[in-house]
Order: C-alpha cells, then structure tokens, then sequence
C-alpha cells in the first residue's frame, strides 16, 4: 500500500527514536542520516526528540493513513500516476510560518516519494489539499521527462502553477495555498516582465532560481510562485483543460498563452 503505516513508526518513537531514524533514511539511499532529518525539517517535519510525546501520540490517534488513502488513489488513476509510496508525519510546531500562513501544513515531493506534515487538528481536505499539490508534482516530473536538475525557473514555477489548479479542480477553491492571493493578475503581469521572464530560463541549482521562486531578498514575497499560478490561470482560463491533459504541456507554451505577456 503506497500509504506508509508511519503512525507505528509514531508510536514507536518515544522508546525507539533510532529505530525511528533508520526507518525513515532508508527511503534515501544514497544521503547521510545527518542530512536527511533537517532536510524534511526544512520542509515542515517535526523535530524528532524535540516535540512533546502527547502531540505526537494525539496525531497517531487519528485517521489521516486511512482518510488520505482513496484520494490518493483516485489522483493516481487519474493521473495515470506513479505508485509512490507516501510518508506522513506531525508539522513543526515550532516553525512559525507553517504554522501561521499554511495553518500547521506541508509537504515535499521527490521523485520516487512523497512527504506529507500535518498538525494532529488538520481538516481533511487541508490535508487532500497538500496530497494533490504534492503529487501533481510527480506527475508533471514524469510526464516533461526531464531531471530535477535540469529544470529552469520556467518549468518550477508552472508546475507550481499547475498543483495548485489541481487543487482547484479537485479539493476545491477555498482550499488554494495562500500565495495564489498575495498578487492580482497586473501586478503579477508586472512582475513576470520584469523579474521572472528575463531569468526564465536559469536553472535549478542557480541561487537566483530561489530566490526568485520564493522572493528572497528584495524580491517580492512568494513571487515566482504567484507568477506561476496566474501564468497556469491565464492559460487555463479559456481552456478549460482538465488538469490531466495539462500535464504534458509544455511551460513554454503556458507562458506564451497565458496572457501575462506584454
């Protein structure tokens, strides 16, 4: 079953945290132990050892495993999806802007995996929500063909772009990620012609590729993102493509019919 039983892991955990630590890297074969736990703490996981044992065994206490499931099952059908396995575990609590601005959620996608974080109170389709965005990434890496590292600035924020129209379409608008609001459409236009389509084209491993992805420095917040979701929006708009027949369109040609041009 692609949902992972972490919530014995969970469950373990007070009394076996080494057991906990093997568990969890054995999914990454080729990356230390020392560099897999604060990578996937960098993405929203709990510190192990460092919250409170009554949060995490209140999240073992709920159904997340089996409510997530059949979602899980029906994007992969209609995705015609890879059968990844998918890990859930607690949100840090610790981290305030997962906290305050995604409401205690979030997750991190790779290619053969997908990671899910939650707070123990999460509403259900908050937490189908991430399920889809995360997934939808797999999805879209498959069908481009194309290695992580091989992406441009282009490419990542389209398919942020197009995770959150799967959102849309298949948990429901009110469950968008707050950045799609941050910007309306002109000032996201704005933003397109001058930061991001000049730099479209740099790649991930490039510092700038973040720091315009997330609007680091003197960057607007969280600019390549909404850039992405208003790009996939204009396309979209008169489109009316399911998000399973975007899944093979190019980020070049979203761009172009996208309406953001000027």
């Amino acid at each position: 079953m692609p949902i992972v039983a972490t919530d014995e892991w969970l469950a373990e955990l007070v009394k076996r945290p080494h057991s906990f630590v093997q568990k969890l890297t054995a999914y990454f074969p080729e990356v230390s132990a020392k560099e897999v736990i604060p990578l996937l703490v960098s993405h929203g996981m709990f510190h192990v050892g460092k919250e409170p044992p009554m949060r995490i065994e209140a999240f073992t206490k709920q159904n997340l495993w089996k409510m997530i499931a059949p979602h899980y099952n029906k994007l992969q059908t209609l995705w015609s999806g890879p059968d990844i396995p998918v890990l859930l575990f607690p949100s840090n609590s610790m981290n305030r802007r997962i906290q305050r601005e995604f409401n205690g959620k979030s997750g991190v996608a790779f290619s053969d995996k997908l990671f899910l974080f939650a707070n123990e109170d999460i509403e259900k389709n908050e937490l189908l929500a991430v399920l889809t965005h995360e997934y939808h990434h797999i999805c879209r890496l498959k069908a481009m063909k194309k290695k992580e590292g091989e992406l441009t600035l282009l490419d990542t924020l389209v398919m942020e772009g197009l995770a959150e129209h799967a959102v849309k379409e298949q948990v429901g608008k009110q469950y968008l990620a707050p950045w799609t609001n941050y910007y309306q459409r002109k000032q996201a236009a704005h933003y397109w012609n001058k930061y991001i389509k000049p730099n479209r084209h740099i790649k991930k491993e490039e510092r700038k590729h973040d720091e315009l992805l997330y609007g680091m420095r003197w960057y607007p917040k969280m600019v390549g993102y909404s850039v992405g979701f208003h790009l996939v929006a204009g396309y979209t708009e008169a489109r009316e493509l399911p998000s399973g027949k975007l899944l093979h369109v190019p980020a070049e040609e979203i761009a172009a019919k996208s309406g953001l041009q000027m």
